[in-house]
Order: C-alpha cells, then structure tokens, then sequence
C-alpha cells in the first residue's frame, strides 16, 4: 500500500517509540546493503537517521520523487527473504530516479533467529 511521506513518518515515528530493531535491505543494480539490529535515530520531515553496528549512522534524505510503501513480509523480493529474517511489517522506500530500493523492516521481539542461536 503507497503512503505520503506524512505516513511513513507516523508509521517510523511509532516504530521509533517502541526502540523496535530493524533489518534493513536496500539494493540497486550496482549496490546491495544488508543491516541486521539497527535502530532509528533521529527522524526529521526531510529525512531519517538509522543506527547500525559500531553506532555508524545511515541517513536517508527523502526527495521530492521518493515514494513510500508499507509492507509485509510476503512483499519482500523471494531472493531477499534470507536476509529479513523474521519480520512481520515495514516500510519500502523507491527512488526512481536512482533505481534504488530500501526496505527498512521491524524485526519481531525475541524471534531473531540469530539472537536465539546465541542464547542455545
């Protein structure tokens, strides 16, 4: 489902409240990046600020042709589920003028796959 930029920012704004981990995937046909257990940051009108490993910040600046989508898991590209892990919800952020796509993901409370295999 397409959102205006005034809905993403309601949706990440929840998510920011909650201190809810993301997966982040975002690839292009020259770029693939892939960030489990980040976190937001901060969270502007023009832009958000995600925090991954090493407290390194990631910005993304939002323009005037970025479009917003909310997603669930059966969204997600079948070859990049591997690396979502188990997310039930997120948003997917398009700039067509780039060809890149970015999926910002919520991951679930205590089903991380990764966290369990360390706990075991």
């Amino acid at each position: 489902m397409q959102l205006t930029l005034e809905g993403a920012l309601k949706l990440i704004t929840r998510w920011e409240r909650r201190r809810r981990l993301l997966t982040i995937i975002g690839f292009s046909p020259f770029l693939t990046v892939v960030s489990k257990n980040a976190q937001f940051g901060l969270c502007l009108d023009e832009s958000v600020e995600l925090i991954v490993g090493n407290n390194t910040e990631f910005k993304i600046l939002f323009g005037t042709e970025t479009h917003f989508f909310a997603v669930t898991s059966i969204d997600i590209p079948f070859e990049w589920t591997e690396f979502a892990g188990n997310v039930k919800e997120g948003i997917r952020i398009d700039f067509p003028s780039r060809n890149l796509r970015l999926f910002v993901l919520i991951q679930e409370p205590g089903k991380n796959k990764e966290t369990a295999d360390a706990i075991s």
